[in-house]
């Protein structure tokens, strides 16, 4: 990698970090079933998302696979989660690839907290659940993905495929930090379009 590439990156990655801020202040984006929320730089000819997600609405469950059919949906969501092209189609004009993607289980190999936190069931408080994935929340999926434009200026869009991948997801909640500007929502099912802001 070249340092116009590693500066990028950090960029990148800083970027993502100070999206993420203002919740992680007060321990990470909340825990909700149903509910994925979507972190988006635009950096010239790169796009950065990250991911994170209740294991309730991707693989049903919120604990280690027992089940052969539990890991068989584990295997599953891992790869669906992997495949940045199919969930991610930044507007073809702009001629974007996937370059990475990185997806992190519950758990994510590293040891739990032991930290007791409070979640919600979209809108609705649950018991107190060990920390066990390394990230703050016990039983979330985190990813994050890496994309290069040939044309950014022609970038006008991103849409996903969430809701088709993860029939259990409710609502997206996505904020998205560019160069012509900041923006975020909530998208249900039917609305697959992310904008990205035009220059003023």
């Amino acid at each position: 990698m070249n340092t116009r590439s590693l500066v990028s990156a950090a960029v990148l990655a800083a970027a993502l970090a100070a999206l993420a801020a203002p919740v992680r202040a007060g321990g990470g984006h909340a825990h909700e079933h149903g509910v994925t929320h979507l972190d988006i730089v635009v950096d010239g000819g790169r796009v950065a998302l990250r991911l994170q997600a209740a294991g309730h609405h991707i693989v049903g469950f919120e604990h280690a696979p027992e089940s052969a059919a539990q890991h068989a949906a584990w295997a599953a969501a891992e790869a669906a989660l992997a495949d940045a092209s199919a969930l991610f189609q930044p507007d073809a004009e702009a001629a974007c690839r996937a370059v990475s993607a990185a997806v992190t289980p519950p758990g994510g190999g590293k040891a739990a907290h032991g930290q007791a936190h409070g979640h919600q069931h979209h809108g609705h408080a649950h018991a107190d659940h060990a920390d066990d994935d390394g990230h703050g929340h016990g039983g979330d999926w985190h990813a994050d993905y890496r994309f290069e434009c040939a044309a950014p200026e022609r970038l006008r869009g991103i849409r996903h495929a969430l809701f088709r991948a993860f029939p259990g997801t409710e609502e997206v909640r996505w904020q998205l930090l560019a160069p012509t500007g900041q923006d975020g929502g909530v998208l249900r099912a039917g609305q697959d379009r992310i904008a990205v802001p035009r220059a003023r």
